[in-house]
């Protein structure tokens, strides 16, 4: 066996120093480094799944009520101004069946000088309001000078708040009827030309849009139908 020199020892003492201070240093960066790094980044992963369940949530709760992108009541900044009611006629044994309207009315239509109406269906998953601010309305009919009729499906009639123009033979036909009996009310009760009153929509709006025209050609001076099915 040999003997280790001088040098041979040195090399054995500063290796299993080196080893010793390498494992003394890796305790302290995991320590100090890596596990508040992997705490920190487990606390994030937990706050991404929060919120990504939260919006989830919200999606899914936005689907079920139909309303995908609720809007806050329009308010016209420009002149004229929205108003709101509620429309619907007795089916059966007092029950009624109703909805829910927006109306714009620029400034400057009175009895003495009245204004065509446009009746504008939404599509599915909106609401008037959406539908309102996504195709600025108020802007349009301010500068065209019409009166915009806006009737909003509701959730009892549709879950989706889809027109049910693909049952025509039913739903369809009963909310054609009462369509027309809002176009009525409302050409009653503003300076209204009847003469010129125009119906368009927007997918399952458009659709039922052409319902009407269908129904009750008559009634209307013209028919429009975005990426509506024809009924």
């Amino acid at each position: 066996m040999k003997r280790r020199t001088g040098g041979t020892k040195l090399w054995a003492t500063l290796s299993k120093q080196a080893t010793r201070s390498a494992r003394q240093f890796s305790r302290t960066v995991t320590k100090t480094v890596t596990d508040p790094m992997m705490r920190a980044a487990k606390q994030q992963s937990q706050a991404v799944s929060k919120a990504m369940g939260r919006a989830v949530g919200k999606v899914a709760r936005q689907a079920l009520t139909g309303v995908v992108t609720p809007a806050r009541a329009p308010v016209s900044k420009g002149g004229g101004c929205w108003e709101e009611g509620q429309w619907g006629f007795t089916l059966g044994i007092g029950r009624m069946a109703q909805r829910r309207y927006r109306i714009f009315v620029p400034p400057g239509v009175t009895a003495a000088r009245p204004a065509p109406l446009l009746v504008l269906l939404h599509g599915c998953g909106q609401d008037a309001a959406s539908f309102a601010a996504c195709a600025r309305v108020a802007t349009v009919a301010r500068d065209a000078r019409w009166v915009v009729l806006m009737p909003e499906q509701s959730v009892q009639a549709n879950a989706h708040r889809c027109w049910n123009w693909f049952r025509p033979a039913a739903r369809g036909a009963s909310e054609t009827a009462l369509l027309m009996s809002m176009i009525d009310h409302v050409s009653q009760r503003y300076a209204i030309l009847a003469n010129r009153v125009c119906a368009f929509g927007l997918s399952a709006g458009g659709a039922m849009a052409m319902m009407l025209g269908l129904r009750y050609p008559d009634r209307f001076a013209a028919i429009g139908s975005h990426s509506g099915a024809a009924p």
